[in-house]
């Protein structure tokens, strides 16, 4: 990599950007002149204004997103490549980045001088690849155009042909080596291109309407082969004979090796697509084992619940432990998306469910699963709600680590029940609480994550889902069971959201009182 490699760094936080730049200039062999963008938008200002080598682009910015950024970018056939930086590591995000037009990925938490070097210099030497493809690409037309192709002349009654200088020179002859006939032509043809090569000449020779052009490889004086390209126009007589073919020979294997090249990997792209989407799926489909086969009921009370992951995997999750007079139930919400937040949530189930055996408070079950999973999760948290509801007393009972308050609809009115706590994985000592209510015939209970309060739509202005529709949603449609309620709440958020993707998993339990 050589010197003044020109960076544009697309990073809101003065940190990140700091770190990346301390990096950077700690390079002993490469002296990168540095860039500084905080937004999407200013962004697109600093290309405007010059020209970069490579850009380094975070996943989330004040304006919009870093995919969208780069695949903004990469309309534009002399844009830099785009290195995507983020704080979350995930299938789906590298699955975006790479959709975008991302020639790297690179999470913030393992960013290393030498991992970042590296990504920029393979940046680099992929922009040589696809900048040799175009420079060959414009070498052609000017060869062309500056009469610098081989030229051949041919009249295929007498059988006379003749050869410039500059056709034998591509092929590694001196101008006095090789014999002008078209069956010496013929014995530098690639024996697998041979046949094409013959068609094509005769086919083109009982047709005046269009011109001969074809691609292929030629044997060099040396050996090697070259790859050609030849174009030819004919002159034909009354009859309808050819009397005289010409046209010119140009070397076009730079640019065949180029697209073999991207050809390549390309291929190698598209099964690595394929690879992380089987991944992803069979992901998803053990994800769903974590889930509860059957939902409880008993005489006087039924559950709902719903699970829409924003992504192919999510880090909400809901579940149940019963007692034999009680239920308890189980909401939270793992910090992230994708992979690494389902596998966390598949661990704070198995933690659930021991905790929930030995103690049946809620505010016990999250004390010990806090104190289990302080030092298991990272840099990652949750939050989560934890209430148990008793069939014969219908006394509910909750507990809450940082949740969203559970909502009571009675009598077409809807309240908060809320219940104070610390998100569960940072604080290993804290202690929880639990409050109580005392619950009636014809009550219904709703338990949601924050995708459903945080559901997004954007045109024309940014609006939240909020809390404050949601109840009005709850209290217009208390009269519908409670599978039915969840499955138009869907239905409300996807129109909401202008049927755009969720932005955040959408999960949510309901406990109808009969």
């Amino acid at each position: 990599m050589g010197e003044g490699v020109g960076l544009l760094v697309v990073e809101d936080d003065r940190f990140s950007f700091m770190r990346v730049e301390r990096f950077l200039q700690s390079s002993p062999s490469t002296q990168f002149d540095i860039v500084w963008a905080r937004s999407c938008s200013e962004a697109s200002l600093r290309l405007s204004e010059n020209s970069f080598d490579v850009c380094l682009v975070d996943y989330q910015l004040p304006d919009g997103t870093g995919t969208s950024l780069i695949r903004e970018m990469n309309r534009h056939p002399l844009a830099p490549p785009c290195i995507m930086l983020t704080s979350q590591e995930g299938y789906q995000t590298d699955l975006e980045a790479m959709q975008a037009g991302a020639v790297d990925y690179l999470t913030k938490d393992r960013l290393e001088p030498e991992t970042l070097e590296r990504a920029i210099r393979y940046a680099l030497k992929n922009r040589r690849v696809e900048t040799a493809l175009r420079e060959s690409e414009e070498r052609y037309a000017l060869v062309v155009r500056g009469a610098n192709d081989g030229v051949w002349d041919w009249n295929p009654q007498s059988g006379n042909l003749y050869l410039s200088a500059r056709w034998k020179e591509i092929i590694g002859y001196h101008e006095t080596e090789f014999d002008e006939s078209m069956d010496h032509w013929y014995t530098c043809v690639h024996p697998d291109d041979l046949r094409e090569v013959r068609a094509s000449l005769e086919g083109y020779l009982t047709s005046s309407s269009r011109q001969l052009s074809s691609e292929y490889r030629m044997r060099h004086k040396d050996g090697h082969w070259v790859w050609v390209r030849v174009k030819g126009q004919a002159v034909f007589g009354q009859d309808g004979h050819a009397v005289r073919v010409a046209g010119s020979m140009g070397d076009i294997t730079e640019r065949r090796q180029a697209l073999e090249t991207l050809r390549i990997r390309e291929q190698e792209r598209e099964l690595r697509l394929q690879r992380m989407e089987e991944e992803l799926r069979m992901a998803r489909t053990i994800q769903k084992q974590f889930l509860p086969r059957a939902l409880p009921s008993g005489e006087g009370y039924r559950y709902a619940a719903i699970y829409q992951p924003a992504e192919m995997v999510g880090g909400d999750l809901y579940d149940f432990y019963m007692e034999e007079t009680a239920s308890i139930g189980f909401i939270c919400d793992v910090s992230g998306h994708g992979v690494p937040s389902a596998l966390i949530s598949g661990m704070v189930k198995a933690i659930f469910e021991d905790a929930a055996s030995v103690d049946g408070d809620p505010g016990s079950i999250l004390t010990r699963m806090n104190g289990l999973l302080h030092d298991k999760m990272g840099t990652y948290f949750l939050t989560a709600a934890c209430f148990r509801f008793s069939h014969a007393s219908r006394d509910l009972t909750l507990a809450s680590a940082g949740h969203n308050p559970l909502l009571l609809v009675r009598e077409g009115r809807v309240e908060e029940l809320v219940a104070h706590g610390r998100v569960l994985g940072p604080f290993p000592d804290y202690v929880y609480v639990t409050e109580s209510w005392r619950l009636r015939a014809g009550d219904r209970i709703l338990a949601y994550t924050d995708g459903i309060n945080e559901c997004v739509h954007f045109e024309p202005v940014e609006e939240l889902y909020g809390e404050e529709r949601l109840m009005q949603f709850l209290a217009g449609h208390a009269s519908q069971d409670g599978e039915r309620l969840l499955q138009e709440l869907l239905e409300s958020l996807r129109t909401f959201s202008g049927d755009s993707p969720f932005e955040d998993d959408v999960t949510a339990i309901v406990l109808d009182i009969r």
